[in-house]
Order: structure tokens, then C-alpha cells, then sequence
């Protein structure tokens, strides 16, 4: 008898701003703001910034299941070239066989 998957969880969405969103919380340290809003909710959370919605994680586990282990599940959405724009095209914004070629460079690493 085959069991049912589990069902897939509603991401907690941080409360904010109702026209600007984290917009003003976020601007002093937006490395700081995201992963204390992940830790808050778990590991994972989805803040609003104006009007772009984003999924932060703060959980290596939850990185790593996104990441690596299920990454064709999980394609990028057009945020990356915003994303891509500040820090490159690396590992984290691209995906598909360039990501792949990445992944494979930076394992020896880990």
C-alpha cells in the first residue's frame, strides 16, 4: 500500500508595511534582515519589498534540499537577474547547465 506524500506547507509570510513591505526594515542590513526572518519562521519565510515578493532561508537544511539534493524542482524566477545584478551570475542566481558547471568547479571546496 503506497502512502500519501505529505501535504506541501503554506511558507509564513513576515508582516510589514502595507504599500512599502520590509522595504525601510531591510535597507540597513539586508543580509541581517533576511535571516532573522527566516530563523523567526522556521527557516524559511517570504518577505514583500515594495512590490517584489521574496522566500528567504535560513535553514542549511532547507538550502541544501532547494540548492542541491532537488534543484530541478525549483527553477529561479526572474528575481535572479535583480539578485544577479548585485553579486554575478555565480552559483546562487544561475541555474541549468551553466549552474551545473559551477556546482561541479566549487565541490572540491565543501
Amino acid at each position: 500500500m503506497a502512502t500519501a506524500a505529505p501535504a506541501a506547507q503554506e511558507i509564513p509570510t513576515v508582516q510589514a508595511h502595507w504599500l512599502t513591505g520590509s522595504a525601510a526594515a531591510i535597507r540597513p542590513a539586508p543580509h541581517r534582515y533576511t535571516a532573522e526572518a527566516g530563523l523567526r519562521h522556521g527557516g524559511l519565510a517570504r518577505i514583500r519589498v515594495i512590490n517584489r515578493h521574496f522566500v528567504v532561508c535560513a535553514s542549511a537544511e532547507t538550502a541544501r534540499h532547494v540548492l542541491v539534493r532537488n534543484h530541478e524542482n525549483y527553477p529561479r524566477s526572474y528575481h535572479r537577474f535583480n539578485g544577479a545584478l548585485v553579486v554575478g551570475m555565480g552559483l546562487i542566481f544561475n541555474e541549468g547547465e551553466d549552474w551545473l558547471l559551477r556546482r561541479r568547479l566549487v565541490w572540491p571546496a565543501f
